[in-house]
């Protein structure tokens, strides 16, 4: 199944979890599962325009802490970029959010996918971006947010 599938999957997942309709344990292991495989995704899309995750610093400087300033000191450069840079910076910290994923609540963990959705949808409207630079999984959001909830309704009827 390639990321927009899984997407497609997991935000059905989501919405019937929050309605008592799926199981709080698989949604977990399904969730940590995705978040673990986006990780490396996400740190190609911020490569991919200059950046570099949380990830990447924390395994070149072996500190935690560091890592984490080096991030806030290139988010706030990024910043200064107009509205391309500031979407590379909230992918940034968004990279900062994997820290600890495993010891994360259900609740984290669809916070955090949430915002990956989010600024997948957000990456896909710059268009002074080439194609391949401006998606982090190259999916329609709004498109698949349009399937979901054709499929929400349907078991619902």
């Amino acid at each position: 199944m390639d990321y927009c599938e899984r997407i497609k999957d997991l935000l059905k997942k989501v919405v019937l979890y929050q309605f008592s309709r799926y199981d709080k344990e698989k949604l977990d292991k399904e969730l940590t599962s995705f978040l673990k495989d986006s990780e490396d995704v996400l740190c190609e899309a911020i490569k991919r325009n200059g950046g570099i995750c949380y990830r990447d610093y924390k395994e070149e400087y072996k500190d935690p802490k560091i890592a984490k300033e080096m991030c806030e000191n290139d988010i706030v450069n990024f910043e200064t970029l107009g509205t391309g840079g500031r979407l590379i910076a909230d992918l940034i910290k968004i990279s900062i959010q994997y820290e600890n994923l495993e010891n994360k609540s259900l609740s984290d963990k669809i916070l955090l996918f949430d915002r990956l959705i989010h600024a997948e949808h957000y990456a896909g409207e710059f268009k002074e971006y080439l194609e391949e630079e401006k998606n982090i999984f190259g999916c329609n959001i709004p498109e698949i947010k349009k399937q979901v909830e054709g499929e929400i309704k349907e078991i619902y009827r």
